[in-house]
């Protein structure tokens, strides 16, 4: 066993592994989103649209911002030449194999339920390749990096960031003992998300990348830590409070012109909510989730497969639960989530014991 091993902080740990394992919930609830397109598309539930909207502004923002902590920690005991080595291997190889081998599967699903398509499974995959449309969702069987964008976004951001994590390095000592953080820093923040996004879909290159470098410049800067351990349950009052008018702002956000003083109000209650909820998060999770056992321990080591594997598993089952079982969307959302949950966990501990899937797809 190599005696490099990365430093491990669990509560960073454990807030990974609980957004990704919460993605089965919030994906589910997109397939009766009322206002956006999603893979497949059940009845529209305001409920199921409310949640989503609560959850979307700021869980792949938590999930950048902890990618840039982990990166820095994991240059504590290795090269920067190791370092990117290791995450071409484990972060670069899948993503290319996945977008290739695994996404185009859920192609053929979605334009069954689009388009009553009657074409086989192989000419649908031909279409995912042949296809693409300038949003690259894929919500018509295009091709897309579907859940794999994440992924695609972090490649990019530590190419990018090239220069911020050297000099992040050269000036760790300096950077961990400056006050950073304060209340507004988060005002700053509010302000920079709110311009970076601003007519634009949650999806931002660059406000993900701003909470990415985020992650850098923070991961060992005491301000911080002190800033969410003092202030965690303010900014966790506040976080849920604002999201809560967040999730109606985004529902209304859709109907809205750009250049309208409603349009501006809506996008800037969600960008504080986006903002306040990554600091929240932090904060409880460090008080909260700073522990260790056999089952956190399964949850952390494998929860790349599941954000790998999940979302061509969900697609194929909320297909057949929306076209063959005729119940109210309660039931639906129910059967949707326990039959993926399971067939995701049989499919990851199978992948993980074949040596091809688990060579293709870093698989633990």
């Amino acid at each position: 066993m190599s005696t490099r091993q990365k430093i491990r902080l669990p509560y960073i740990d454990n807030i990974r592994s609980l957004c990704i394992y919460s993605l089965f919930i919030w994906h589910t609830c997109e397939v009766f989103h009322c206002k956006e397109g999603f893979y497949i598309e059940g009845t529209k539930d305001f409920l199921c649209t409310y949640v989503y909207c609560f959850v979307s502004p700021w869980i792949m923002a938590v999930m950048f911002f902890i990618a840039g902590i982990s990166s820095m920690l994991s240059l504590e005991n290795r090269s920067l030449e190791q370092f990117y080595k290791d995450r071409v291997k484990r972060i670069l190889k899948p993503t290319i194999a996945g977008i290739i081998l695994w996404v185009p599967l859920g192609a053929y699903f979605v334009m069954k339920n689009h388009f009553s398509y009657e074409g086989n499974l192989l000419s649908g995959m031909m279409y995912f390749f042949t296809h693409c449309n300038e949003d690259m969702y894929g919500y018509d069987g295009s091709f897309t990096p579907a859940q794999l964008w994440f992924v695609c976004f972090l490649c990019a951001y530590l190419v990018l960031a090239y220069p911020v994590i050297k000099f992040v390095l050269n000036k760790k000592e300096v950077l961990a003992d400056k006050r950073i953080v304060s209340w507004k820093t988060i005002l700053c923040l509010v302000v920079v998300n709110f311009v970076l996004c601003y007519g634009s879909t949650e999806e931002t290159f660059l406000a993900f990348g701003m909470f990415f470098v985020m992650g850098l410049v923070l991961h060992n800067n005491k301000s911080f830590y002190e800033f969410i351990e003092e202030n965690w349950k303010v900014l966790l009052f506040l976080a849920l409070t604002v999201n809560l008018m967040a999730s109606y702002a985004l529902i209304l956000i859709r109907n809205l012109e750009v250049r309208t003083w409603q349009y501006a109000v809506c996008r800037m209650i969600w960008s504080a909510g986006r903002v306040l909820a990554v600091f929240a998060v932090l904060g409880a999770g460090k008080i909260w989730l700073n522990i260790k056992g056999s089952v956190w321990k399964y949850l952390s080591s494998n929860s790349f497969s599941y954000y790998f594997l999940h979302m061509q598993i969900l697609i194929a089952v909320a297909y057949y639960v929306i076209t063959y079982v005729n119940a109210m969307v309660g039931i639906q959302w129910l059967l949707i989530i326990s039959i993926s949950v399971v067939l995701t966990v049989v499919t990851v501990e199978v992948f993980k014991r074949l040596f091809l899937t688990r060579w293709l797809f870093e698989l633990r």
